[in-house]
């Protein structure tokens, strides 16, 4: 009997948000669990689909990426949605004892990596430097009613 799993073929949708995933700078974990593959699964695949080579493999580089990340504020990947058309807003909740932000685009909720993902993905059309935004800064924020 044979013991391998189902090979699961990537879509074009899954490949186009991994490769926004990896050039805005987002964890390969975290990609992973958001389009439920295994991060095995996932490099796989960026190097499958070429997009990171087997040279710039473990040195966090993409060939892609033509102009170094822009450090950036949650706040500012928000405004910079806003400006684009897109309707973000954040809201926190309270986990225990501290506050959680959750973010949403017309009312629907959605993940932060998504958020810098749809921005990056708008940096590279308009050919700039893409987002990145600091793991803490996107748990740490200020709160302000007026923002939904």
């Amino acid at each position: 009997m044979d013991n391998r799993q189902k090979t699961v073929r990537w879509s074009y949708r899954e490949i186009k948000f991994i490769k926004f995933g990896f050039l805005s700078g987002i964890p390969i974990k975290i990609l992973a669990q958001q389009i439920g593959r295994s991060p095995s699964a996932l490099n796989k695949a960026l190097s499958r689909y070429h997009i990171r080579n087997n040279e710039t493999f473990g040195k966090n580089k993409c060939p892609v990426r033509k102009k170094r990340p822009m450090e950036t504020s949650m706040d500012f990947v928000i405004q910079f949605l806003n400006s684009n058309g897109y309707n973000v807003c954040k809201r926190p909740f309270h986990v225990g004892a501290k506050y959680v932000c959750e973010y949403f685009i017309n009312q629907q909720p959605v993940a932060p990596a998504r958020l810098i993902v749809i921005a990056n993905g708008l940096r590279l059309e308009e050919r700039r430097s893409i987002f990145l935004v600091k793991e803490h800064d996107i748990e740490n924020f200020e709160y302000d009613e007026k923002q939904c």
